[in-house]
């Protein structure tokens, strides 16, 4: 028996039933942890290159707050900052960290929405369900670059916190200033992680104030508000008030000093009202368009319009409950606390960015992260609207079964309709590896050639061969930067790739510039996927140790989405097995005058594989005799 004492005998007595539902209930956040597992890659992407420099300054001792509070674009992250800082020292740097951080933020979320859920609509079955479509919804892997873009952390924070907020602003025992210092904690990280996390306190403050005063949750509504108002004003005011410059490299264009994005180009896109406009709908909309296999941007205004409508109507039919059923009214308050925050960071979203950003870009999977909340309001509302038909017809026996039937229906529907995207986000997570594997590869030789084109780097390589120095000299770049050219500072297999993986397949001269083009494919399996990268080496009499002259550039396409809504930084199309070279074509210009002077010289393609630090050899190999004629000859297998 659990003693009195033991604090964990509440869950001790959690009957195994309970502990089956929560793992089923959680399932979609156990397949996306295997998939972040199978799929997270140990390097920067984008602003995230930037954390250089802050690294640079804790391992020097010089960091201050004022570094941790300097605004990154529009938004001060300083406790993402903070968990790179920790990562930094108890796991050497390792990305990976900060990518599990986002799962466990995504599962705060999902272990939030559930609780509140119990809370307002009562626990059992249909609650469960709902839980789990919220959790296909939280833990999609459409959200690709939200799960293994390791700065995204800072994206997910706040919506996290905003989730908690409310849930421990209506905890129905608690004390007003109980509650009232968790829900402010939450909100000050969540502010202090992105912009999204600003409007948590009108979302809180209005919850709070429009509760029932005799209800559970609403006793000390007043005290908290004030309080509230309080907190909110000093966070707020510091927010926009203290150095609210551009602090970081990347800003749209934005120079260190100047005024930040949404400062400088909010006239300009309150002014194009039409494009903001739809940007602000797209936000909206893209939960639903993105469940389908089409082109999500025609729809999304119209779907973004749909979803703000289905929010007026769940605010009036709450209104309409207000006077008939002041239970309904409370257990509903936080769900439409939950979606009119997301409604006002999607239009703050628009003011700030759609005047720099494509029209695309509001459905991205970024700002999937937020808007997938918005539907848990309509599902409140549906369930307690079912649940209020079902009382009604409690002694009706067909018109009860009917009800019922039509709710296995639609939920069923809707969790079927996950299949699509998950499947499709799946994928994309593959591809990011691959993209990101390409880009280890390159960045360890960043010192010696210039990448091309800079989407395999996910960064403009000037700043990239300015931070991974700065990486390496603190030990947190994965792999480091390379000593030599030497071929043989990497495994490397004694045979060639067969046909069916890779050839050299051509060595073109290119006019009369002397220069030569050369071709070919290389891809590797387990699983299937371009060579992270394509060696070419060099070899003489004289040195004999094949020494790395190029990186070839691989001759793909963007993945075929329109507007490069998904864009994966990666040269790439769908494999053909009867057609190889139709997505992991390479190709590299060498030029004979730069190489050493003695004649005959062997020119070698080499595919290399990251994950393994090995390099295979591709056939033929290409000689370049004194008479300055080149000959493609077989290798030996």
């Amino acid at each position: 028996m659990a003693s009195a004492n033991d604090p964990f005998s509440s869950f001790k007595r959690l009957p195994w039933t309970a502990w089956l539902r929560f793992v089923l209930v959680f399932a979609p956040a156990w397949v996306l942890l295997a998939l972040v597992t199978q799929n997270a890659t140990n390097i920067p992407v984008w602003d995230g290159w930037e954390r250089a420099l802050l690294l640079q300054k804790w391992d020097a001792g010089s960091l201050t707050f004022s570094d941790l509070y300097a605004p990154h674009i529009d938004h001060r992250i300083v406790f993402p900052r903070l968990l790179s800082l920790l990562v930094a020292e108890v796991a050497q740097g390792d990305l990976k960290w900060e990518i599990g951080a986002s799962w466990l933020f995504g599962f705060g979320a999902g272990l939030g929405i559930w609780m509140l859920a119990r809370r307002t609509l009562g626990p059992g079955l249909w609650t469960s369900g709902i839980a789990f479509l919220a959790n296909l919804w939280i833990f999609s892997p459409l959200q690709y670059d939200n799960w293994l873009w390791p700065i995204q952390t800072a994206y997910l924070l706040p919506m996290t916190c905003l989730v908690w907020a409310l849930v421990a602003a209506t905890h129905p025992r608690w004390h007003w200033g109980l509650r009232c210092g968790i829900a402010a904690a939450l909100a000050i990280v969540g502010t202090h992680s992105f912009s999204h996390g600003l409007f948590i306190w009108p979302a809180v403050f209005f919850l709070v104030l429009l509760m029932p005063k005799g209800e559970p949750g609403g006793a000390g509504k007043w005290a908290f508000a004030l309080t509230w108002l309080a907190i909110a004003a000093v966070i707020v005011g510091c927010y926009f008030g203290i150095d609210y410059k551009v602090a970081t490299e990347y800003s749209y264009s934005q120079q260190k000093g100047e005024a930040t994005p949404m400062v400088a180009f909010w006239k300009e896109a309150v002014a194009d009202s039409g494009r903001m406009w739809e940007f602000f709908l797209g936000i909206l909309g893209g939960p639903l368009v993105r469940q389908f296999s089409v082109d999500p941007l025609p729809p999304a205004k119209w779907a973004g319009l749909a979803s703000l409508v289905g929010y007026a109507i769940c605010g009036l039919w709450a209104l309409w409950q207000a006077r008939r059923n002041p239970e309904t009214w409370r257990r509903i308050l936080p769900w439409l606390a939950l979606g009119g925050a997301v409604i006002a960071i999607a239009f703050g979203a628009s003011v700030g960015r759609s005047a720099i950003l494509a029209g695309a870009r509001a459905v991205v999977p970024r700002f999937l992260s937020i808007s997938l909340y918005l539907p848990f309001t309509f599902l409140a509302v549906i369930l307690l609207q079912w649940k209020s038909v079902r009382e009604k017809t409690s002694e009706t026996a067909i018109l009860r079964t009917r009800t019922t039937t039509f709710g296995f229906v639609f939920l069923g529907m809707l969790i079927a309709l996950q299949a699509q995207p998950w499947l499709y986000g799946a994928k994309l997570m593959q591809i990011w590896r691959i993209s990101r594997l390409q880009a280890q590869a390159r960045v360890q030789f960043i010192e010696q050639f210039q990448p091309d084109p800079s989407r395999v780097l996910a960064y403009t390589w000037p700043e990239v061969q300015r931070f991974a120095p700065i990486l390496d000299e603190l030990g947190t770049l994965d792999p480091p930067l390379v000593d030599s050219l030497a071929l043989d500072q990497f495994s490397t297999s004694n045979k060639t790739l067969p046909v069916s993986k890779g050839r050299f397949q051509s060595a073109e001269p290119i006019g009369d510039s002397g220069k030569l083009e050369l071709k070919g494919y290389a891809i590797m399996r387990h699983p299937s996927r371009p060579a992270d990268a394509v060696f070419v080496t060099v070899e003489s009499d004289g040195e004999p140790a094949p020494q790395i002259i190029g990186i070839a550039d691989f001759d793909g396409a963007l993945l075929p989405t329109r507007y490069r809504i998904d864009l994966q930084f990666s040269a790439m199309l769908e494999l053909l097995e009867s057609d190889p070279g139709s997505w992991m074509r390479w190709r590299q210009v060498i030029d004979p005058a730069t190489l050493p002077s003695g004649r005959p010289l062997t020119i070698r393609i080499w595919a290399y594989d990251q994950t393994k630090r090995k390099a295979y050899p591709l056939a033929p190999r290409l000689i370049l005799n004194a008479d300055g004629t080149a000959t493609l000859v077989e290798l030996e297998t």
